[in-house]
């Protein structure tokens, strides 16, 4: 609903200062705030993403992160992050978080309904803040916190939305986010001091990797010289030639 708001000076004599245009504007009140500096890491782990965010909302039931459009995290009110494990080496994707509450068209027992269903699908997911990387669990619970919402929202007196919003959900908040599997580091190879191989060393600084490639070029052509296991430091290249 949009009200408009007058402001006038009185007096205790009954003056009353005169309402223009300076002394008007319009305002609306919201179903549910919307997160807000929502920030998705960017290269800043190995083996994952963080989504992060803050909110100002009093009445929200749980928050929902979204990768790509896809729920991978249904959260309780008091969690303020999420830890996304099940996404490629740098891959950026959006991370979305919406806010998700009993309408105020609900009723005290549809209201109280609600939070009563929204808890025990928390409950029964076996981890309230969902931060592991076990997707199925992260499915069901989305699932049933989506069904008992369009129930709520169906059962509501008036159907539609306020500027836009849906008077279950908030809009999204959203950032962009990346893993990125960290790279070898002084990698160096012999020059001259051995007539059958070359040495090729290196810096592990990965923590997750499950093994290292190396890559002989000849000009613009490049070929797999071989492969080692997991935090190794050498390669030697018998395949060349001098």
């Amino acid at each position: 609903m949009t009200y408009r708001y007058d402001v006038a000076a009185t007096t205790t004599r009954g003056a009353r200062s005169a309402v223009g245009p300076e002394q008007q504007d319009q305002g609306t009140r919201a179903y549910v705030l919307a997160p807000t500096t929502v920030a998705a890491t960017d290269g800043s782990f190995e083996d994952r993403v963080v989504v992060s965010w803050e909110t100002t909302s009093t009445t929200a039931l749980v928050f929902t992160v979204t990768r790509g459009g896809i729920v991978i995290g249904v959260v309780s009110p008091t969690t303020r992050s999420l830890i996304d494990q099940n996404i490629g080496s740098d891959v950026t994707s959006t991370y979305c978080v919406s806010t998700l509450t009993v309408p105020a068209g609900a009723s005290q027992a549809v209201a109280n309904r609600m939070r009563a269903d929204i808890q025990a699908a928390l409950a029964r997911s076996g981890d309230a803040t969902l931060t592991t990387s076990d997707q199925a669990t992260r499915d069901r619970l989305a699932a049933d916190v989506a069904r008992i919402a369009e129930r709520v929202q169906a059962s509501l007196p008036v159907a539609g939305s306020v500027a836009g919003a849906d008077p279950v959900t908030s809009a999204p908040t959203c950032d962009n986010g990346f893993r990125s599997l960290r790279a070898p580091q002084s990698v160096a190879a012999t020059d001259d001091t051995d007539e059958r191989v070359v040495r090729v060393t290196w810096q592990d600084v990965s923590g997750v990797e499950t093994g290292y490639v190396v890559y002989r070029w000849t000009g613009s052509t490049a070929v797999a010289a071989g492969r080692v296991g997991p935090n190794r430091t050498q390669f030697v290249d018998a395949g060349g030639t001098a």
